[in-house]
Parts: structure tokens; sequence; C-alpha cells
């Protein structure tokens, strides 16, 4: 049985969760877009923006924000990691155009 204290920490977590996942939404469409586009390579560096997304949410916690730092670190994440994915299909979209244009 949870106490209190965890059912209300259950719920903020799931505010901030539920609140965000546009975010994931469009990493996911972003991510698939570089992958259809055959560069997996630059989908799974994403990856790395989404550590040290991570990163970032976890020095967050510990610096003032506590739970909250941690129920925005995925979010976060996926913020860092969709910044990448977007700037790369654009960038690779641009290259596509350019060559199909010869």
């Amino acid at each position: 049985m949870l106490t209190n204290v965890a059912k209300a920490g259950t719920l903020d977590y799931l505010a901030v969760i539920s609140t965000l996942f546009v975010i994931l939404v469009f990493l996911m469409i972003f991510r698939n877009t570089l992958q259809g586009l055959g560069y997996s390579t630059m989908a799974v560096i994403s990856g790395v923006g989404e550590l040290i997304g991570r990163s970032f949410g976890g020095w967050l916690a510990l610096h003032g924000l506590g739970f909250l730092g941690i129920s925005l670190a995925n979010p976060i994440a996926w913020g860092f990691a969709l910044c990448y994915c977007a700037f790369m299909v654009t960038r690779m979209l641009r290259k596509e155009d350019k060559q199909a244009a010869k």
C-alpha cells in the first residue's frame, strides 16, 4: 500500500510527464524520419542528447528542484534529442533537395 507521500509524488510525476509527452511524440517523428531517410547512425547519436538531458535533470534535482528536477529529467532529455533530430532532419532534407535538383 502506498503512503500519502508516495501517492502525491506519483501524481506529481505523472502530471509532469503526461503534459510533456508531446515532446516525445515529436522526437519519435523526427528520429524515425532520420532512420527512414537512411541516417540511422544519426538517430542513434540523438541518444547522446538524451544522456546530456538526463544529466541536466539530475543536476537540477541536486541544485534546488529536488523531485521536480527528477520528474523533468526525461522531458529535458527528450527536448535535447528533439533539437538534434529536428536540426539533422532539416539539414538532410535540404541535402536531399539539392541532390535532386542537380
